[in-house]
């Protein structure tokens, strides 16, 4: 079936397995196309801004993800673990002469959240979405890592700084999706590498600079194979780097890149699947970044066994999840959820709740049980209310609706929504999504200024340490800049149809039919390759 966006006024399909799927979660389908449905979610999720707040249970001066002039309550994760923080007391009744949100968000600003959602993580103040962190700084997005700064979506590294979409990765520096690698800079799409600057789609290689394309080598400059003696001489000449070095080495290896074909998207291992960054999946449509996974659908960031998902954002071990954000490790049969976690069974339109089963409209509860706007009620009236609730969401229009924008506890320009959906102040307020204004920025001791931005920023001595050892420059730019510099280099979450560049075949590829990349599909590719 066709619908009609909401939002952009443009069909979108909805097909058979579909219409099965929200039938499975009795929900209604989607009112609004598959991009603007994860825009709005995306708008839910701060990862990388930090506000200095104060504790509302404490008292205490604390990091925090919410601007403390926003009005939410937030205080420290061990706090709200405890038995001081009750959010149960703030359960009130589903009033049916108002809208449903209209009332999740008044309890919204009585509930007391944690400041950050981290876990597990010991000398590890700065940060968001992370869990098992020891002595890292400024991690987002992130799980099992030591000694790293600066760094997003990495997986089980260690000493790593600026990286970005990293597994099992050690004294890395500025590399982006890359895996199973060792002492490797500036480089993207490298498996397997060690010893190696400014390469790209390298696999199974050391000791290579500025090279594309690459498999079982070593000694390899610029695609030029060279004795050991010849490249050893030609990397004193690179090293140590300096900022034009630097310049001149990307620029160098990007043109070089583009010479050499390249896979229409980062699938491995997967079958009956289309995305990006997809390995060991199966029957998985329009996903990206997911490892493990089947039967899911417009699904980002779902790292593990992920089965029955659609529309999400963050997603772990989870089955038969739908419109939800940062949502189940361990959790079953969640709609339209924010933050529910560990072992959660049958939610719907919840926000930070763990440990509990058949709740509606609930804030920062843990293990709880058949509770509506965080009020108490036995299994009969529960059961006996939600109908009714259903049917007057249904009459304002609300029964099947994710959080509306202008109740995201964030500016748009906080969230992940501002980087993959790029808008103006004027655009995303016209849109109806919340802005955070500028301030002047204080003046820092010993700071630098932002080559880019021009706004002060400060090193660590650990990082200083780091560069160091590898004889790096200091970075001319802030570590927002470094950020959304390498965040530019990842492809859309968009599919284009396009086809292969040798044999024709059509493909769905994250790559524009308009890009200057030669794009081959798999078995073109592969043959290139070996």
């Amino acid at each position: 079936m066709e619908r009609i966006c909401k939002i952009t006024g443009k069909p979108f399909e909805i097909t058979d397995a579909d219409l099965d799927f929200y039938r499975k979660m009795n929900v209604p389908p989607p009112t609004i196309c598959p991009s603007e449905r994860e825009r709005r979610r995306m708008a839910w999720r701060n990862e990388r801004s930090l506000y200095k707040n104060i504790s509302s249970e404490t008292g205490k001066e604390i990091i925090s993800v919410f601007d403390p002039d926003a009005g939410y309550h937030a205080c420290e994760l061990e706090v709200w673990y405890s038995d001081k923080v009750d959010n149960a007391k703030h359960g009130r009744d589903f009033d049916f002469n108002r809208p449903f949100f209209e009332q999740f968000n008044e309890l919204l600003h009585k509930i007391t959240l944690p400041a950050l959602a981290m876990v597990n993580t010991t000398n590890t103040d700065y940060g968001q979405y992370v869990d098992n962190a020891k002595n890292c700084y400024l991690i987002f997005a992130s799980d099992n890592c030591e000694d790293c700064y600066y760094v997003d979506y990495i997986w089980e590294c260690k000493n790593c700084v600026d990286c970005y979409g990293a597994l099992k990765c050690e004294l890395c520096y500025e590399c982006l999706d890359c895996k199973n690698s060792y002492k490797t800079l500036y480089s993207q799409f490298c498996m397997q590498c060690s010893d190696c600057a400014f390469c790209f789609d390298c696999k199974s290689c050391e000791y290579c600079f500025g090279s594309s394309g690459l498999r079982h080598k070593k000694y390899v400059f610029f695609n030029e194979q060279l004795s050991q003696e010849e490249y050893e001489k030609r990397l004193k000449q690179a090293f140590p780097l300096t900022e034009e070095k630097i310049k001149e080495y990307a620029k160098r290896a990007y043109e070089l890149s583009l010479k050499i074909p390249r896979k229409f998207a980062q699938i491995s291992k997967s079958e009956n699947s289309t995305g990006d960054f997809l390995t060991n999946c199966k029957n998985c449509e329009e996903c990206y970044d997911c490892y493990n996974d089947e039967e899911c659908k417009w699904v980002f960031n779902g790292p593990k066994n992920n089965k029955f998902c659609y529309d999400c954002t963050g997603v772990n071990t989870g089955e038969l999840i739908y419109e939800s954000v940062a949502s189940a490790v361990g959790s079953y049969n969640l709609a339209y959820c924010i933050l529910c976690w560990i072992s959660n069974n049958n939610l719907r339109n919840c926000y930070y709740c763990l440990n509990s089963k058949n709740l509606f409209g609930c804030i920062g509860l843990k293990r709880n049980e058949y509770c509506i706007l965080n009020k108490q009620y036995t299994k009969e009236e529960y059961e006996k209310i939600m109908p009714r609730i259903i049917e007057h969401m249904t009459k304002t229009q609300e029964w099947g609706e994710f959080f509306p924008i202008k109740y995201s506890t964030f500016p748009y320009n906080d969230t992940i929504a501002n980087e993959y959906y790029p808008l103006s102040e004027v655009e995303a307020l016209k849109l109806g999504y919340k802005w955070r204004k500028e301030t002047a920025p204080k003046n820092l001791p010993d700071a630098l200024t932002c080559a880019s931005c021009k706004k002060p920023f400060q090193t660590i001595p650990q990082e200083l340490k780091f560069y160091k050892a590898l004889n790096l420059p200091t970075p001319s730019l802030c570590s927002n800049c470094r950020h959304h510099s390498k965040f530019s280099k990842r492809n859309p979450h968009h599919l284009f149809n396009r086809k292969c560049d040798k044999c024709e075949t059509p493909i769905k590829t994250v790559y524009a039919p308009n890009r200057p990349e030669i794009v081959y599909c798999n078995e073109c590719y592969t043959a290139s390759l070996y």
